[in-house]
């Protein structure tokens, strides 16, 4: 039987060619296991796991919905048995050191997180794992990864080396050609490097405050990379954008990279978790990893009520994107069940709708700031 589960409303007028404006939200349960019809009510809610249908303009530019070249793994977490070793397709868990696992002891949204416990048994404090991209990141393409990070050493994570992440073109963490690697090094030294160890060596040092500096905090790391357009090219970018929650969001793009000499691609993204210099303890937990081929755009569930001020956000999954309708999963994240958040889409430039779609976690879809006019039903 089909039920009326959503009253959507004008929330503001758009302008073609403008920022993302939303227009309506509607929602529907999913085949999660998690939800079950009498968690729908008919007045309609913002729950996890539910779709939601997002009306309004100016979406523009994510290939990556509904495709090969979208992962998310935040359902498959919580699927995972708690002390079991993380399996899913085209991910590699089987590396030389500790293993990743599912973990219901500190979750960043739901009950589970991925866990891994370092130790100088293995030679090394490392963790590592791996994507393997459906598609690489080739000359002149992009990529968007977003995921949750929380970390324990009881040294401090400013004065030893972190290797958080590395895009690579094969399956390794061993330095070398058609590489991308983030890490520290030694006291509050932040950095990025490309190919390293090459001809096309270069390191960039970044502002380190895009780089956690907080123990037994959960942290958001946000990266966007464009491949240079050529071979010869240094017009690579990098946007690394840190979230600490209740702190200020840290965002910096860096510009004229050459990236991609040989011509090859960045196959694999490496979770390194690799702790060393001096390090002698590193446990590591990660969450809610996303990663999209071809655009940063996105549906983003934030913690303020304008883009501008926002401190905390989860990203809402993505089923499909069209210009002018967006259908998404809900994800509660780290926000508190009655909570309010709000609302946003980016776009392809990074652009989102400067004030932000209010919601109710848990309950009912908020009215909008501005007085609703051309309501419509949505039935599902």
């Amino acid at each position: 039987m089909k039920r009326l589960l959503v009253i959507g409303a004008i929330l503001w007028s758009s302008v073609a060619g403008a920022t993302p404006s939303i227009t309506s939200i509607a929602s529907t349960a999913t085949s999660a296991a998690s939800v079950t019809s009498s968690a729908v009510s008919a007045a309609g809610t913002y729950q996890n796991g539910l779709s939601i249908t997002i009306g309004g303009s100016g979406f523009t530019g994510n290939p990556s919905a509904g495709t090969a070249n979208f992962e998310s793994i935040g359902t498959a977490v919580e699927a995972g048995s708690d002390g079991a070793e993380f399996t899913r397709n085209n991910w590699s868990n089987n590396k030389d050191w500790r293993h990743m696992l599912y973990s219901t002891d500190t979750p960043h949204s739901g009950s589970k997180s991925l866990k891994a416990v370092t130790t100088t048994a293995d030679g090394a404090l490392e963790a590592a794992y791996s994507y393997s991209l459906p598609s690489g990141i080739g000359v002149g393409e992009s990529i968007f990864v977003s995921y949750w990070v929380k970390v324990t050493t009881g040294n401090g994570l400013n004065n030893h080396q972190w290797k958080m992440l590395r895009f690579s073109q094969n399956d390794t963490i061993v330095d070398g050609p058609q590489e991308l690697m983030f890490s520290n090094w030694g006291t509050y030294q932040t950095y990025f490097y490309v190919d390293p160890n090459t001809s096309n060596d270069h390191t960039v040092w970044i502002d380190t405050n895009l780089f956690p500096q907080t123990e037994g905090t959960w942290h958001r790391m946000d990266y966007y990379l464009t491949a240079s357009s050529s071979t010869s090219a240094s017009d690579g970018t990098v946007t690394v954008t840190h979230y600490e929650p209740g702190s200020t969001l840290h965002s910096s793009t860096y510009t004229g990279l050459k990236t991609h000499v040989l011509g090859t691609a960045w196959n694999f993204i490496e979770f390194q978790n690799y702790f060393g210099n001096g390090q002698t303890a590193g446990t590591v937990w990660q969450d809610d990893i996303y990663v999209q081929k071809g655009s940063q755009s996105r549906v983003e569930l934030c913690d303020a009520s304008t883009w501008a001020s926002r401190k905390s956000c989860e990203i809402q999954p993505l089923m499909s994107w069209s210009a002018g309708s967006i259908v998404a999963t809900v994800n509660q994240g780290g926000f508190a069940s009655n909570a309010t958040a709000y609302l946003y889409v980016v776009d392809s430039t990074g652009t989102a709708n400067a004030s932000g779609y209010p919601v109710t976690l848990g309950g009912s879809v908020a009215s909008g700031p501005t007085a609703p006019k051309n309501l419509k039903a949505t039935v599902q």
